[in-house]
């Protein structure tokens, strides 16, 4: 895959694709690189939070899906996420 290296939309589709074939630490990367250039990009800033949630990384978590609904709290499923969290 062919990344444009400023573009955020790029590096989450990265991210997603290395996901999907359980490369995480190749995912977390990417999802910080899409990060890096979009830091308001919420998608990844959950989609990283659920990466950090699943390896057992679960304050780190708690403080990206926090950001994510601090950004968009209108996504039910995530502000939902975030409250079992506590």
């Amino acid at each position: 895959m062919e990344i444009k290296p400023d573009d955020h939309e790029d590096w989450h589709n990265l991210a997603l694709s290395n996901e999907m074939e359980s490369n995480t630490q190749e995912a977390i990367r990417c999802y910080n690189h899409a990060i890096q250039h979009n830091p308001q990009y919420v998608p990844s800033i959950f989609n990283l939070g659920m990466l950090y949630f699943y390896s057992g990384n679960i304050e780190k978590a708690k403080q990206l899906i926090k950001k994510a609904c601090e950004i968009n709290p209108e996504v039910r499923e995530m502000v939902e996420f975030e409250s079992l969290l506590g």
